[in-house]
């Protein structure tokens, strides 16, 4: 919880370009906080990555997501690495791929393939 906190005091020190009128919530706000320290980690990357996904995602600039991914690592001392959590080998991304390709390998095999029935 004192990470979090950590994180979210640097975050309210910086300005958001795209949130200028929000004032120093302009990062993050205190339901983003909540939400959070509400995910189910198990490690300090997890809560890392976790807390990336939900506070840079959002963000349009890259300059911004920069800063929250450098202030997330720099406070939780951890690597964020995001072409491996969305591209790697373990990623759900690759997971969902390989499910679709074996669900269209079926459909193949049963005579149901899409390019046939369009």
């Amino acid at each position: 919880a004192k990470l979090l906190v950590k994180v979210m005091s640097s975050l309210r020190k910086r300005r958001s370009k795209s949130g200028v009128f929000r004032g120093k919530d302009g990062l993050i706000t205190p339901r983003d906080l909540l939400r959070w320290a509400e995910r189910k980690v198990v490690s300090k990357e997890e809560l890392a990555l976790q807390g990336w996904m939900l506070l840079a995602e959002r963000l349009r600039d890259e300059d911004e997501k920069n800063l929250v991914k450098e202030i997330i690592e720099e406070h939780m001392k951890v690597h964020i690495d995001c072409n491996e959590l969305y591209f790697g080998k373990g990623s759900e991304s690759r997971r969902k791929l390989a499910l679709i390709g074996k669900m269209d390998e079926a459909a193949k095999n049963t005579g149901l393939d899409l390019r046939a029935i369009a």
